[in-house]
């Protein structure tokens, strides 16, 4: 209101001087002409044409003080439609509004103090709404929405958002975590019971070898054949512990094996049915399985016998239709067990 009355005084003073400017001009030119000529008549016109310049040049400095005067920004109605949305909760069309704002406003104090308003009011019905939102993902988008719509009014104090962002991201990063660990630990025991073949146990034989008489540790394995297939080659891993569970790579013998992949031709697995495979010997020869252990002296192999223990897996078969298996669980039993602890 003060800016509205020293226009008033100002357009009112330039009024007066103008006035007795162009009387005094009027006068001048009067007496220029004859100095005893001053009647009634002659006065009044100066004085109406005296009127007339005071009027111009009023109108002239209203419409010049009207071009330089500042809008008011409260009697806007977009800033009006504005504070009205914020009261309702109404963020959508607040920001639509905001945006209608005219550029003159934008310097105007009321104008930086509106957008805060809407941009405090945006944050914190956003951390209201979090907690009615069901998961994680639902939270996230509801923030990453409130984000995109504070950018869009330039309103960058939301330092508290980006941080339960970030909280959030971390959760539904370590849900995913443990949502992957649930998963693959389904997809082995789903590939452990689909085993078509599989080791049921492991039979510790002793054997006597060679023309010079050793006495060898073998591990033989029982397999089982769950499929309607005769089975003509295999190949199965087998590993050995002893007696505490940890992986038998020495004992004091060069020639013990802890780890050993064996491939068997002609094994003659039936379908439907089960088979030990035996180490191979002058009455049977099945298998050339690697000896865990092999001694002189065969006290020491029976209590090799009673120390260690061993652990079986079918990699792959071979039926006599030409077909293949390959065991899905092989390479996570593989990943599980060697060089572990048998617990």
């Amino acid at each position: 209101m003060a800016g509205d009355y020293n226009e008033i005084i100002i357009v009112l003073m330039i009024d007066i001087v103008s006035f007795f400017v162009a009387y005094f001009i009027f006068d001048k030119i009067r007496n220029s002409k004859s100095e005893n000529a001053r009647s009634v008549g002659e006065m009044t016109i100066r004085a109406l044409l005296s009127f007339v310049i005071a009027f111009c040049t009023h109108a002239i400095t209203y419409q010049v003080l009207k071009n330089n005067e500042v809008p008011n920004i409260l009697e806007n109605q977009y800033y009006i439609y504005t504070l009205e949305y914020i009261e309702e909760g109404n963020y959508e069309k607040g920001i639509v509004s905001f945006l209608d704002i005219p550029d003159t406003y934008q310097s105007d104090e009321k104008y930086s103090e509106l957008r805060n308003n809407l941009g405090t009011s945006i944050v914190d019905y956003t951390f209201d709404n979090l907690k009615n939102e069901g998961g994680l993902d639902e939270k996230k988008k509801s923030i990453e929405d409130s984000i995109a719509q504070l950018d869009t009014i330039n309103y960058d104090s939301y330092e508290k958002l980006n941080i339960e962002l970030e909280n959030i991201n971390k959760q539904i990063e370590e849900e995913n975590k443990r949502k992957e660990i649930e998963e693959e630990k389904e997809r082995i025991e789903n590939a452990k019971k689909n085993q078509l073949v599989l080791i049921d146990k492991m039979n510790p034989t002793i054997y006597r070898t060679g023309i010079i008489i050793k006495y060898g540790l073998y591990f033989e394995p029982s397999v089982i054949n769950n499929s309607d297939k005769d089975i003509k080659d295999i190949t199965f891993h087998i590993l050995h512990y002893d007696r505490e569970g940890y992986p038998d790579k020495n004992n004091n013998n060069s020639l013990a094996l802890y780890s050993s992949e064996e491939s068997i031709e002609d094994v003659n697995i039936s379908r439907y049915s089960s088979k030990l495979i035996k180490y191979s010997t002058d009455e049977k020869l099945d298998s050339d399985i690697e000896s865990m252990h092999l001694d002189k002296d065969e006290n020491k192999i029976k209590q090799y016998q009673v120390d260690c223990q061993a652990i079986g897996c079918v990699k792959s078969v071979t039926f006599y239709d030409g077909s293949t298996w390959n065991n899905e669980y092989y390479k996570y039993w593989l990943d599980k067990y060697k060089d572990q602890r048998l617990i």
